[in-house]
This record gives structure tokens, C-alpha cells and sequence, in this order.
């Protein structure tokens, strides 16, 4: 050994620290490690290869090939056969995993948990758990990924969140999204500004923004832009923008645009029915293309699909169906009205004489 004034060093294996002048409290492990080393202080290299390049101190690396590259990166944690064997200039790094971040090189602040968890990444400040977590991250930054696969097609999306296994798999550009839930945002590659919460929540959307869904599959196959989607089911199969569903089953096939839908299977049925406000269980549940109607209280207008109609209370407007510009206020009001026009119901089960 070539040591001069160092201290403190164990040096264990075949050409093990073997240009260490002044280098102290180091410890090599395994044949090569440390290779290059020779002024560089508490570093812990263990394997084959490990450390091999590297010139600076207060690093760990365990495994074969581990912090292979490394020449002054500093206060970098490589744990597994070829975890970070490519970084150089990067510090501050906690991978965990076989080849977890092999290809970073300059990146900082990262922490990969997991096989081969961004094992492309050159960027900073990420945070990727779980078996290919991250994958092919090249210059995202400030992404957070946990569950196996999660964010595995991310290459430049930033401040992404996605949280379960397979959640956000196949983003690639899409930024500033939240996905929690196993193939929440499954398909998402450029989307922006999207929160999906729930199991395949908005799972089959490559491109949306700024969307809310909340509730197992909600959004489930929906291509819009600026929903708002809680509850299950919830707008599963919608491609219209700028629509508030809430409760199980809302708007469960609507492909219109400006609805609000609150209760349960409010707007089940609706299609290309626009600009309507229904609320209550069941609210408007058969309108498929009647628009701009207000409907309040459970089953009100639930058969219609006429326009411009308002129904206020329980099951008011029931078997309206190509009726418009009807008003019916109580319980029951105008039940059994089914095409007539211009029509105003006031009070308990009100009908035309």
C-alpha cells in the first residue's frame, strides 16, 4: 500500500486502496475498491469495483460497480450491484436497489428506493421508491414517485407526484400532476395540472389539464379538459370540458360540456346534454341530450330529455321527456307531464286540469 500520513483506514481485498497517501478513516472492502483514491476521508466502500474512481470523501457504496464513476461527488449513499456506477459530479444522492440511478452522473439531492429506480436520471431533487420508480427520468426534477413502476416513462415532467404502483407508468412530459391510486393517471404522458385520487382514476387520458377526479375509476376513460370529478364512477367515459360531477356514478357516460351533476347516478345517461344542474339521487338520471335544465331533489326529472326545464323537489318532472320550458315546484309536481311545453307545476303532485 501506498499509504503515507493517513490514518485510521481498514483496506480489505485484492488492490484495495492501493494509491491511498493521505487518505483517513476509509474503509475498502472488496477487490478495486477505492481504486483511485488517495486523499479522500470517511468513505465506506463495499464490493468489487466499488468506489473505484472516486477522489473526494464522505461517501458509502455497497454493492459490485456502486459509485464506480465517482470521482467528487460527496455525501452520495449507493447501496446495491451497480447503484449509481455512473455518477461523477453528483452529491447528496441515496440510492437503494440493484442499478438504482446507474446513469446519474451530475444529478443531486435524488433518494431512488428500489431496482433500477431511476436508473436514467441525470436530474435533481427527485424522490423515486419501488421497483423501476422513475426509470427513465432523464431531466425531470422535483418529482416524487412511490409504487412499482410509478412514473416509469417519466423523462422531462417536473413536480409530479404519483403515488401507487403503476401510477402515472406512462408520463413522459406532463408536469405539476398528482397521481394516487395504482394506475391513477396510467396513460398520462403530457397531461398538466391533473389530480387523480383513486384506483384508475383517469387512467385512460394521455393529455388532459387540470382535472380533479377523486373516487375509484373516476375519469376512468375521460378525455376533458377541466373536470371535476368524486365519487365512484364519476365521469367515467366523459370527453366534455369544464364539468362538476359528485357522487357515485355521476355522469357516467357525459360527453357534453359546462354540466353539474350532485347525488347519486345524477346524469347517469347523459350525453350530449350541456349546460344542466342536477341535484339530488338520481337527479336527471335518463337526460341524454336535453340541456340547460335545473333539477333539484331526488328523481326529479328523471326520464327527461327536453331543454330549459326547471323541476324542484322530490321526483318533480319525473316523466318529463321531450317537454321544455317547463317549471315545477313540490313534491311530485308535474309527475305524470311527458311532452307538453311552457307548462308551470306549483305544489303537491301539481298537474294540468
Amino acid at each position: 500500500q501506498a499509504v503515507t500520513t493517513g490514518s485510521g483506514n481498514a483496506i480489505f481485498g485484492n488492490t484495495a486502496g492501493p494509491n491511498i497517501t493521505t487518505g483517513s478513516s476509509n474503509s475498502f472492502f472488496g477487490s478495486n475498491s477505492g481504486n483511485i483514491t488517495s486523499v479522500g476521508t470517511d468513505n465506506s466502500f463495499f464490493g468489487a469495483l466499488s468506489g473505484f474512481n472516486n477522489t473526494v470523501s464522505n461517501n458509502s457504496f455497497f454493492g459490485a460497480s456502486s459509485g464506480f464513476a465517482n470521482t467528487t461527488g460527496t455525501f452520495n449513499a449507493f447501496f446495491g450491484a451497480g447503484s449509481g456506477s455512473s455518477n461523477t459530479l453528483g452529491s447528496s444522492n441515496t440510492f437503494m436497489g440493484s442499478n438504482s440511478g446507474q446513469l446519474n452522473v451530475i444529478g443531486t439531492n435524488n433518494s431512488f428506493f428500489g431496482q433500477a429506480s431511476g436508473f436514467n436520471n441525470t436530474a435533481s431533487n427527485n424522490s423515486f421508491f419501488g421497483i423501476a420508480s422513475g426509470y427513465a427520468n432523464t431531466t425531470g426534477t422535483r418529482n416524487s414517485f412511490f409504487g412499482t413502476r410509478s412514473g416509469v416513462a417519466n423523462t422531462t415532467g417536473s413536480d409530479n407526484v404519483f403515488v401507487g404502483d403503476s401510477a402515472g407508468a406512462a408520463n413522459t412530459n406532463g408536469a405539476i400532476n398528482v397521481f394516487i391510486g395504482a394506475e391513477a393517471g396510467f396513460t398520462n404522458a403530457s397531461g398538466l395540472g391533473n389530480v387523480y385520487i383513486g384506483a384508475s382514476a383517469g387512467r385512460s387520458f394521455s393529455s388532459g389539464n387540470f382535472n380533479t377526479y377523486v373516487g375509484t375509476s373516476a375519469g376512468q376513460l375521460a378525455t376533458g379538459q377541466e373536470n371535476s370529478f368524486f365519487g365512484l364512477n364519476s365521469g367515467r367515459s366523459t370527453s366534455g370540458n369544464n364539468n362538476a360531477f359528485f357522487g357515485s356514478n355521476t355522469g357516467f357516460n357525459n360527453t357534453a360540456a359546462q354540466n353539474s351533476f350532485f347525488g347519486h347516478a345524477s346524469g347517469f345517461l347523459n350525453t350530449t346534454g350541456s349546460s344542466n344542474t342536477f341535484i339530488g339521487a338520481s337527479s336527471g338520471g335518463s337526460n341524454t341530450t336535453g340541456s340547460r335544465n335545473t333539477f333539484t331533489g331526488l328523481e326529479s326529472g328523471f326520464n327527461n330529455t327536453g331543454s330549459s326545464n326547471t323541476f324542484t323537489g322530490y321526483k318533480a318532472g319525473y316523466e318529463n321527456t321531450a317537454g321544455d320550458f317547463n317549471t315545477a315546484v313540490g313534491d311530485s309536481a308535474g309527475l305524470m307531464n311527458i311532452s307538453g311545453s311552457s307548462n308551470t307545476f306549483i305544489g303537491f303532485k301539481a298537474r294540468p286540469n
